[in-house]
């Protein structure tokens, strides 16, 4: 839907790249998807989809939470987007301490 409405999905290193630098250009109707805290239907629902649609996304992941909490993924599922092959996904996590 986002693609068929004119929107082009972009990595969000190009628009931190395009934010620091004036030079660097962004599509018209750029966006960023990202997902947060690591909930499952990340892995059930949207990886299905970013595979599919070849869009990038950044994953924001609380590592507390995966494999502990119920509505948390595995880490053998962030594994597995990992190695999905689509070079443009990126899985950041931090540690709140």
């Amino acid at each position: 839907l986002i693609q068929e409405r004119g929107y082009k999905v972009i990595p969000l290193a190009a628009l931190m790249a395009a934010l620091g630098d004036s030079a660097a250009p962004l599509p018209e109707r750029a966006v960023v998807l990202t997902a947060d805290d690591g909930h499952r239907t990340v892995y059930s629902d949207m990886f299905p989809l970013i595979q599919r649609l070849k869009i990038p996304v950044t994953l924001f992941i609380y590592p507390s939470a995966i494999s502990n909490a119920d509505y948390a993924m595995t880490w053998a599922q962030l594994a597995e987007m990992k190695a999905s092959g689509i070079s443009s996904r990126r899985i950041l996590t931090a540690r709140f301490s």
